[in-house]
């Protein structure tokens, strides 16, 4: 784990009065929780319409750093470069 890291740790150990295992353990449980809540979005299906999207929770609000989103127009941006990798880049063999 870089530097940086182990010293933000260890500062807000000091300054919470926990351990820095503690505050590693809280920092990457949270960091696990929004990775799993990506995987389960239904992004692998190319048919979803812009109202299905907007069901989906696609936002995460993290304190100090700001608001994640995913919007339904990046989505289908991605998807669209993605489908055009699929079609003209990509060989056979799946290489580049």
């Amino acid at each position: 784990m870089q530097q940086y890291y182990k010293t933000i740790f260890k500062e807000v150990a000091e300054e919470l009065g926990i351990s820095e295992s503690d505050v590693r353990k809280i920092y990457f449980d949270f960091y696990h929780f929004i990775v799993d809540k990506v995987k389960e979005f239904p992004f692998d299906n190319d048919n979803i319409s812009e109202e299905d999207f907007k069901k989906i929770r696609t936002s995460f609000n993290v304190p100090s750093l700001g608001k994640f989103n995913a919007s339904y127009k990046r989505y289908k941006n991605i998807k669209s470069k993605k489908r055009y990798y699929e079609e003209n880049i990509k060989d056979k063999d799946g290489r580049v």
